[in-house]
């Protein structure tokens, strides 16, 4: 990853004209759900690696867009957009690897039942742990692997009112969106390759270089000042670059430089 973008402002209208090019875009990638787990076990043992690979493999992508599963439908506009206007690829986690939960109900009904309606909850605390860990490795390695990282902040995503910390931005009731933001912050930031004869900018170098569950509410404070500051109007302005592919993305650097991090520990505040 070398920039992480917290776009504020959108809707889903912003996107509507491009949201058939997204769904279109994702359409043939979405894996299958998986009717049974037979083909992952060895040695009367769940290949966990084979699991992981099958269903969060990775994929090649530009932008990775990070969003609340109420905002599907936005950040597939989203995706439309960015492939139209500027040819990048856009990696939303639900639309290529399909759903989580999927997966667990298949170990689940395979190995976690007592009889036909009840489960043994031991048993599936342990099988819950395994694939959220297998989700949340696979997206850390996605985050890693794109060179831009998208947040977008919405109501649906956040929440400003009473804050659990009185020095974060907001707060989520979203582990995923809680750890993919963590991720953003402590990631190593890294100086993207680009095609030979082609260099960044040095307004897009100079930061870089100087440091670069239902009925279930839990809450996490959130923290955005590793995420450079985006707008819809800078989108426009973006669009109006006529850009594509790697220019496209040094266009929006130089467009929105990244002001200066201030690193978060993630530990309880001092009261």
């Amino acid at each position: 990853m070398f920039r992480a973008f917290n776009l504020e402002g959108v809707n889903k209208e912003l996107f509507a004209n491009w949201k058939a090019s997204g769904e279109a875009r994702f359409a043939g990638e979405k894996l299958n759900v998986r009717n049974a787990i037979a083909s992952y076990i060895r040695n009367d043992a769940i290949n966990g690696l084979k699991v992981k690979g099958d269903w969060f493999g990775q994929v090649k992508a530009d932008v990775f867009i990070s969003h609340s599963h109420c905002d599907e439908a936005i950040a597939i506009g989203m995706a439309g957009w960015l492939h139209e206007r500027f040819g990048l690829t856009a990696f939303i986690d639900s639309c290529v690897w399909g759903h989580a939960n999927d997966l667990l109900r298949s170990i689940d009904n395979e190995y976690c039942k007592l009889n036909s309606t009840t489960y043994n909850y031991q048993l599936r605390n342990r099988s819950t742990s395994h694939v959220h860990m297998m989700l949340s490795t696979a997206l850390t390695h996605m985050i890693d692997g794109c060179e831009c990282v998208v947040f977008l902040n919405t109501p649906a995503a956040m929440t400003t009112d009473k804050l659990l910390d009185k020095d974060s931005d907001g707060q989520t009731s979203s582990p995923w969106i809680y750890a993919e933001l963590v991720t953003m912050q402590v990631i190593r930031r890294r100086e993207p390759v680009r095609s030979p004869g082609r260099r960044m900018t040095k307004a897009s170098m100079e930061r870089f270089n100087e440091g670069a569950m239902d009925g279930l509410d839990v809450q996490y404070p959130l923290y955005l000042n590793a995420l450079t500051p985006l707008a819809v109007k800078d989108l426009i302005k973006w669009e109006k670059t006529e850009t594509t592919g790697e220019e496209a993305l040094d266009a929006l650097y130089d467009l929105k430089p990244e002001p200066e991090l201030l690193r978060e520990d993630f530990t309880e505040s001092a009261r």
